[in-house]
């Protein structure tokens, strides 16, 4: 029943994808040990490559929304592999390691997927192994540059969810730093804003006294 789930989602097809989610071992975050790539004849080997992987390749939305509300995880990770990213007119077999179902629909440039995936919660800051990107910079190195203003703005949404997690950067800047979680302080945009901040800061506390010393006296 596995096989039946998996080439479903590759396919895009709804209903074999719902007729096997309903078996009662079903499982939405099986993963394939080994598959047959459908754009070149070759065999490859896929660890840790899940049917929502396999629906966001497709580009179908109608098989990821069914595969999220079966609870299948949309952080999972696959392992290294090869697939079709579509480049101008002709379809390009590349290698990938650690991509997200998110990734791939990026990648892949399917605005729905993409659009989907987002608003259930997938992390767009995630960073993959190769090429070692974000959603946002994955978009600019497949080319799929129709994709860029959703992802930042889904990236600056997050880093703000994730700032506030931490702590009010406003009320206290130096908690942006100092209790900011370890994913926090590794995304290259977020160092940048709280240098911003930090400077900022910074600046207000060094004009502060010299205002206070240029008003005049009126005692």
């Amino acid at each position: 029943m596995a096989a039946q789930l998996f080439l479903g989602a590759s396919r895009g097809d709804v209903g074999l994808v719902r007729t096997a989610l309903r078996r009662r071992d079903a499982s939405p975050d099986t993963v394939a040990v080994t598959c047959k790539c459908m754009l070149h004849e070759d065999s490859c080997v896929c660890l840790g490559y899940s049917p929502l992987h396999c629906a966001a390749q497709a580009g179908s939305a109608g098989c990821v929304e069914l595969l999220l509300n079966a609870k299948a995880d949309s952080s999972v990770r696959c392992r290294r592999i090869r697939f079709g990213v579509l480049r101008g007119d002709e379809v390009a077999v590349v290698t990938v390691d650690q991509l997200s179902p998110l990734q791939v629909a990026v990648s892949c440039g399917h605005l729905e997927v993409t659009e989907l995936l987002l608003s259930r919660g997938a992390d767009v800051l995630q960073r993959a192994k190769e090429p070692p990107e974000d959603a946002v910079s994955l978009a600019a190195w497949a080319g799929q540059s129709h994709l860029h203003g959703i992802l930042r703005e889904a990236a600056r949404d997050q880093a703000w969810k994730l700032a506030a997690g931490a702590g009010s950067c406003a009320a206290r800047p130096e908690s942006f730093c100092l209790e900011g979680s370890e994913r926090l302080m590794q995304n290259p945009r977020l160092l940048a804003l709280r240098n911003r901040i930090l400077a900022r800061q910074e600046k207000r506390e060094e004009r502060s006294p010299r205002r206070e010393a240029a008003l005049p006296d009126r005692a």
